[in-house]
């Protein structure tokens, strides 16, 4: 009688296969590919991934959903036409649908079964493990990452519609120029020089991100603009601080700031800024952003560890020096300053250090630079 093979899940990715029927060693994985990635985690050869997976990927997509609602808020205030206003919901709900997948991998990752999903969800478990599967969740993602997402209808709208400034480029201006000085050069340099600081190749990080490596090298030479979640996990796989490529990640899309933050939030986001723009220029040594009688070695020093928030003289001397656009950051330095004003009468003239903000914890949180 022939031997019934019957179904089993892979141990890797849950997913239901075909067993093998006769005698010998039953299959643990539904494919190869699986089985290769089961053994880089049990080797120790995925340890930059599973440092990818730690970081959150609801957390990341959930940054990107703040800043689509951003722009429906800004939309109608600004009473704009119904059809744009649709634009920006289409592009919210589909990037909520896309932080739902994240959230239940990230769920998932951290020891949840299936049976809480479903239960949370609403749905069967049956439906849970196949609507989420870990194969099915990182596809989505891949789409989303190669510009499948709501960014592209998002960015159109701004470009359409969001008001230029005296002094800081439209979204249309400064998402839509490329080469050197422009946003997604400065975004494509930092992310080269973290790889470069590395030592990884292109090859390797493009595997640990499920990304291909035409893509990533794409990315690095500044011929593609990738969405937040990849450049969050290639800046992570490179050992570097994604918040540090934020603004420079928000001037290619033309992204709204955030609602108003707190006094130590605002400082952070902009000593992030400071620091992205210096990885953008591959780390020049301090003497070399000297400006005579306005800008020291030593200023710069404690701009970038993040100890003093300079006054606006000094930190367009030093986003000049750094290759960037004072108007780009002209709105997060306003952003700290209205926060100090609610609490001091006066900015200091030579800049305010961090220690004396409210609960800050600067000297011990922030890095060397």
């Amino acid at each position: 009688m022939k031997p019934h093979s019957g179904h089993a899940r892979c141990a890797h990715c849950g997913r239901r296969f075909q067993q093998r029927a006769g005698p010998g060693r039953k299959k643990d994985y539904c494919d190869l590919a699986c089985r290769r990635r089961a053994q880089r985690q049990r080797d120790g050869k995925a340890g930059a991934q599973q440092t990818v997976d730690s970081c959150s990927w609801g957390r990341v997509i959930s940054e990107s959903v703040h800043v689509l609602a951003a722009h429906l808020v800004a939309a109608e205030h600004q009473h704009l036409p119904l059809d744009v206003l649709l634009e920006h919901a289409n592009a919210l709900t589909r990037e909520v649908g896309y932080y739902t997948a994240a959230a239940v991998h990230d769920a998932r990752a951290n020891g949840t079964g299936w049976e809480s999903v479903a239960a949370a969800a609403g749905v069967s478990i049956e439906t849970a493990r196949d609507r989420w599967s870990e194969r099915r969740v990182r596809r989505l993602l891949t789409r989303r990452a190669h510009g499948e997402g709501p960014c592209p209808s998002q960015q159109i709208s701004a470009q359409r519609y969001a008001p230029t400034e005296a002094g800081v480029p439209s979204p249309s201006t400064a998402a839509g120029t490329t080469g050197p000085g422009s946003s997604s050069h400065q975004l494509a340099s930092a992310l080269a020089y973290l790889r470069h600081q590395s030592g990884m190749t292109i090859q390797d990080a493009a595997q640990q991100a499920d990304l291909s490596p035409s893509y990533v090298s794409r990315v690095l030479a500044d011929e593609r603009v990738p969405s937040w979640a990849v450049v969050h996990m290639l800046a992570t796989i490179f050992g570097g601080k994604a918040s540090e490529l934020r603004m420079l990640w928000e001037r290619t899309q033309g992204a709204a700031y955030p609602p108003r933050q707190t006094v130590e939030g605002s400082a952070q986001r902009l000593q992030d800024a400071f620091r992205g723009l210096y990885l953008a220029a591959s780390c020049p040594e301090l003497e070399g952003l000297v400006v005579e009688g306005q800008l020291s070695a030593a200023t710069v020093a404690e701009v970038l560890r993040g100890n003093v928030v300079p006054d606006w003289e000094t930190a367009g001397a030093l986003i000049a020096r750094l290759g960037g656009h004072p108007g780009d950051f002209r709105r997060l330095w306003e952003e700290f300053h209205y926060a100090f004003l609610a609490s001091q009468v006066d900015f200091p003239p030579d800049g305010l250090s961090r220690s004396m903000l409210p609960g800050s914890d600067a000297d011990d949180s922030m890095g060397s630079a």
